[in-house]
């Protein structure tokens, strides 16, 4: 394995356990905020609101997910093609 290889694995690892956490935290952290501070004693909504911060960590991962390979797919064009300034034959 590539040194190039074990820091993009080392990268990916970092971001899943960033948003791991953030996915674990984020949502019960939001549910009682809100029912203490913005709807008291209305757990529904806090509720809705804890389940809306989940879905946004989720698509914050998939969307840093797919701009990584893009990226990846950019260099791996790059360095097939000898530089920037060359196209593909």
């Amino acid at each position: 394995m590539s040194t190039y290889d074990a820091d993009v694995q080392r990268r990916t690892l970092i971001k899943l356990v960033i948003f791991a956490v953030a996915l674990a935290f984020a949502p019960i952290a939001t549910y009682f905020l809100s029912i203490r501070r913005f709807f008291p004693g209305n757990a529904t909504y806090a509720a809705i609101s804890a389940v809306v911060v989940a879905n946004c960590v989720l698509v914050g991962y998939v969307t840093v997910a797919f701009r990584e390979e893009q990226a990846e797919l950019n260099e791996k064009k790059a360095g097939k093609s000898g530089g920037p300034g060359k196209k593909l034959e």
